[in-house]
């Protein structure tokens, strides 16, 4: 059997077609693997009676990890009752916290510590989280 030189033209060309599409579903895949595995990491200052930024944007579905600085002089801590979220920070210590972003909506930030001022500055002390679609 003898092939023209115009089937083994195809057959390369085919072969070439396969070996390209192959390579780079493996890649697309291989980036949407790392994109899953790393967080975003958004730096967060909490402070004697403050937050900073004290909104944060994220859109729904995306991987969130805030990374919590005390810079006061007491205990602080982040809570996002809707959320689940309730970890605490001793003064010059730092957190990481990784946001669950399945839900769209408007949170509340507050402090998780109510030794850290009298009542009326405790009660002030919040952040908005926005979980957008």
């Amino acid at each position: 059997m003898t092939l023209t030189r115009k089937t083994l033209f195809r057959v390369a060309a085919l072969s070439l077609v396969v070996l390209l599409l192959t390579s780079c579903a493996g890649q697309s895949a291989a980036r949407e693997e790392r994109n899953q595995e790393v967080s975003p990491v958004l730096k967060v200052e909490v402070s004697d009676w403050g937050w900073n930024p004290s909104t944060i944007m994220v859109k729904k579905g995306e991987s969130m990890t805030l990374e919590i600085t005390n810079t006061g002089s007491m205990p602080h801590g982040i809570w996002i009752p809707k959320l689940g979220v309730n970890e605490g920070v001793s003064s010059g210590k730092v957190i990481q916290v990784t946001i669950d972003t399945q839900t769209a909506g408007k949170f509340v930030i507050r402090c998780s510590d109510p030794m850290c001022g009298n009542a009326e500055q405790h009660a002030d002390m919040n952040a908005t989280l926005l979980i957008t679609e």
